[in-house]
C-alpha cells in the first residue's frame, strides 16, 4: 500500500511540475505591448475631447526624455501620430517605445515584448517612461485611468482557434475581472459581455454550438463570427454609434485581429478593461496571470473538457463577491493566490475570500 500510494503521490508530483513548466514556458512566449496612460489635472477640463493640454504635456515629456538620452542610448523623433505628432524613442537595440495623447491624458505605447524582455528592459522604461513622467508632474489615475494589455494572438494561441475562442468564453465567464478586478466597471469603453444584450449573448452561444471541433477554423475567422454576433452592437455608445466603434470599445478588443495592415504574425488583441499601472513590474504581474490562464485552457482542451457560455445578465458585484469569484480563478488554475491578490484595488487586498460563493462562472 505504501508503495502504491507513493507511485500516485510521484504521479501527481510529475503532472503539476509538467504543468507548472508548461505554464511558465507559455507565458514567457506571448508578446505583450503596454499602453500606460498618464495625466494631469490641467488636462482633466470639462468637455468631450481633446482640450489642447493632451499634446502639450506630450511634448513635454517628450523633451525630457531626450535629454535623458545620453551617450546616444537613445533618439527621439518626432513621426506622425493618430492626432496630429507623435513621439518615437528608439534605443540602441531597436526597441522603441511612442509619446502620444489622447483626451484627458499622455498615452505611451510600448513596442512589444516577451516577459522575459520585459524583466531585463525594467530598469530602463521605468527610468525613461514612469520617472520621467513623474517630474513632469503628471501622475497614473488608479481610479478612473486605463492601461490597456495588448498582446500578440499568434504568440499566445498559434493560429489555434478553439484556444482564441475558449479565452474569450472564459473571459466572457468572468464578469468580474472587467468589473472591479482588473478595472472599475465602465460600460462605454469596456462592457463586460454579460452586460451586452440578449442577442449578442446568444451569438455567443450559437458560435459555441456550431463549432467544427474536429476541424476548427483559424483565429481570424473566428473572430470575424465574434464581430458579426456577439461584438455587432454596443448598447453604451451614443445612438449614431458605428459598427468599427460597436467592435472597438469591449472589454476584450479584437478589431487588429482582422485588420490586414497588420502582418498576421504581429496582429494583437487586448483587455480593454485594465485599470492604469504604475510601474513595469505591475505589467509584468498582469501578463503573467494572462499567460498562466491561456496555459491552463490549453490544459483543458487537451483533456477536451467542454467549452460552456454561462449566458446570465446579472451578478452579485459587492467587492466580497468578486474578489471571492477572483480566488476561485486563481485557484481553479492552480495560480498562486498571495502573488496574484496583488493586482486587487489596494482597498480590497484585505478581503477574506468567501467559501462557496455563487459565481457567474459556476452557474
Amino acid at each position: 500500500m505504501l508503495n502504491l500510494a507513493f507511485v500516485k503521490l510521484s504521479r501527481l508530483i510529475l503532472g503539476v511540475s509538467v504543468y507548472l513548466v508548461y505554464s511558465y514556458g507559455l507565458s514567457q512566449e506571448i508578446t505583450f505591448g503596454p499602453e500606460w496612460e498618464f495625466t494631469h489635472k490641467r488636462m482633466q477640463l470639462p468637455i468631450w475631447g481633446l482640450n489642447g493640454q493632451e499634446a502639450i504635456a506630450a511634448r513635454s515629456l517628450a523633451k525630457r526624455i531626450e535629454n535623458l538620452c545620453k551617450n546616444r542610448i537613445c533618439q527621439v523623433k518626432e513621426v506622425d501620430g493618430k492626432w496630429e505628432k507623435d513621439f518615437r524613442v528608439t534605443f540602441s537595440d531597436g526597441w522603441h517605445f511612442t509619446v502620444s495623447y489622447d483626451p484627458w491624458c499622455v498615452e505611451i505605447q510600448a513596442k512589444p515584448m516577451t516577459i522575459k524582455e520585459m524583466r531585463r528592459r525594467a530598469e530602463v522604461m521605468n527610468k525613461f517612461i514612469f520617472d520621467a513622467a513623474r517630474a513632469e508632474e503628471l501622475y497614473v489615475d488608479i481610479k478612473d485611468g486605463a492601461g490597456h494589455i495588448d498582446f500578440g494572438a499568434r504568440s499566445a494561441f498559434g493560429n489555434d482557434g478553439e484556444l482564441f475562442l475558449r479565452f474569450f468564453v472564459d473571459f466572457a465567464n468572468h464578469p468580474e475581472l472587467p468589473s472591479g478586478i482588473l478595472r472599475k466597471k465602465n460600460l462605454v469603453n469596456a462592457p463586460p459581455i454579460i452586460y451586452l444584450p440578449e442577442t449578442e449573448r446568444q451569438g455567443l452561444e450559437d458560435i459555441i454550438r456550431d463549432f467544427n471541433f474536429s476541424n476548427p477554423p483559424d483565429i481570424k475567422t473566428v473572430a470575424q463570427l465574434i464581430t458579426k454576433k456577439v461584438y455587432s452592437h454596443q448598447p453604451y455608445m451614443p445612438p449614431d454609434e458605428s459598427a468599427e466603434e460597436s467592435i472597438h470599445y469591449q472589454a476584450l478588443g479584437i478589431k487588429h485581429l482582422l485588420e490586414d495592415a497588420f502582418p498576421e504574425k504581429d496582429r494583437a488583441m487586448d483587455i480593454r478593461a485594465a485599470r492604469s499601472q504604475r510601474s513595469v513590474e505591475e505589467f509584468i504581474l498582469l501578463a503573467e496571470l494572462i499567460g498562466e490562464r491561456i496555459a491552463y485552457l490549453k490544459k483543458q482542451q487537451q483533456l477536451k473538457a467542454p467549452m460552456v457560455f454561462n449566458n446570465i445578465s446579472t451578478f452579485d458585484e459587492a467587492p466580497e463577491a468578486l474578489v471571492s469569484c477572483y480566488y476561485e480563478y486563481i485557484r481553479q488554475m492552480g495560480g498562486n493566490w498571495k502573488k496574484y491578490k496583488k493586482i486587487l484595488p489596494l482597498e480590497w487586498q484585505r478581503i477574506q475570500p468567501r467559501p462557496h460563493q455563487q459565481c457567474p462562472s459556476s452557474f
